[in-house]
């Protein structure tokens, strides 16, 4: 294929691919043949997109281009009771449409996350034609993961970082991410010997979350769980170049981690230690949040080395947090604010004014999703 080039904070954009299990469920669920031939035509005459190309087969608009995992929407709950017959399924359906009170809804699909195929199970009288799902099922979307790799030390490779979603939901259904289950399946590991299945996949840029261009600009990395995956990237990036050469002058490269527990979800424990000790990495703290009683966090890390974070900042360093939910990055950034204002003797405003500044100027450097 093409060669990919990328830079340390680019995002791979992988498109997934729905099991051939829940493929196959669906069918039979059904009755219909997924080898059948479709095409899509527009009845009023309109040019309009279809949700996949077309002509295809059932099999693989569902394998490739219709979300068959997701919550069902109420849209489509509302078109199935065109294809219930009268009864408690029925009944049923109507409850979680009702319009005045969405409750029941909540609390059936999205808390116990009910796909299409949990619901026709669940209310077997349900029958709608196989092209009612066709027109009426979300896209399967790509999914984008930061980049944890560098190019300078993996020339024809591209590394992400990726946590395999699976779960039992409140109905007790084993339950699988599409996209990690997928990428854990095209592992060698997962393969056995077999020939490995290929997925498409693309480089989106993200030159707001770039290393500096001057190598001996400090770096202030913060992350948690998988949110870590980016500063991979950086650290081997710097690493690089000191071997490429070793009179270059590097600044500090200072991460803050925070995850669960020390021996089960420190990703890059063995490495990270080892730049350490080799000075690519000038400071690692560590915050886990399930190893004692007392929860600790990466937040309470940033407060206690509010100094060397100021110190760096003043120097011109950069900041980067990468993580999940924006109540992470809210805590982080109040943390920074905090270890700002105490080390300047600036009151609370100027330390908000000047992070404000420091955002605008990209040196303050947010990635989440």
């Amino acid at each position: 294929g093409t060669a990919l080039r990328y830079q340390p904070g680019d995002h791979l954009g992988v498109y997934p691919r729905n099991s051939t299990a829940n493929v196959n469920r669906l069918s039979q669920l059904l009755g219909f043949d997924l080898d059948m031939i479709i095409d899509m035509i527009p009845t009023d005459g309109l040019a309009r997109r279809t949700p996949f190309p077309c002509p295809t087969t059932i099999r693989s608009a569902l394998s490739y281009y219709l979300n068959i995992t997701s919550c069902v929407s109420i849209d489509l709950l509302s078109e199935l009771i065109h294809y219930t017959p009268s009864g408690i399924d029925s009944d049923l359906l109507k409850q979680l449409t009702d319009p005045n009170d969405q409750s029941f809804y909540e609390d059936w699909i999205v808390r116990d996350h009910r796909n299409i195929i949990a619901v026709l199970e669940d209310l077997p009288t349900v029958k709608p034609p196989i092209n009612v799902l066709l027109q009426s099922l979300p896209r399967l979307t790509c999914r984008f993961y930061s980049i944890s790799s560098s190019q300078n030390l993996y020339k024809n490779e591209v590394h992400i970082t990726v946590i395999v979603a699976d779960w039992t939901s409140t109905s007790n259904r084993h339950q699988l991410g599409v996209a990690s289950n997928f990428l854990k399946n095209l592992c060698p590991i997962a393969l056995e010997n077999t020939e490995p299945d290929r997925a498409p996949i693309f480089i989106r840029r993200a030159p707001h979350f770039y290393l500096p261009l001057k190598s001996c600009i400090p770096v202030i990395m913060i992350g948690c769980g998988t949110g870590v995956a980016p500063f991979r990237g950086f650290i081997q990036h710097r690493a690089s170049l000191k071997h490429s050469s070793p009179s270059l002058l590097t600044g500090d490269m200072i991460l803050f981690y925070g995850c669960r527990n020390k021996e089960i979800d420190y990703l890059f424990r063995r490495e990270f230690e080892e730049y350490l000790e080799t000075g690519v990495l000038s400071h690692i703290f560590t915050a886990f949040s399930r190893d004692s009683i007392q929860k600790h966090y990466i937040t309470e890390e940033i407060c206690s080395n509010a100094a060397l974070i100021w110190f760096n900042v003043e120097k011109g360093g950069y900041i980067y947090v990468c993580g999940e939910t924006a109540i992470m990055l809210k805590s982080v950034q109040d943390a920074i604010l905090h270890a700002i204002k105490i080390s300047s003797n600036m009151s609370e405003e100027e330390a908000f004014q000047y992070t404000k500044e420091l955002t605008r100027k990209g040196r303050y450097c947010i990635d989440v999703w």
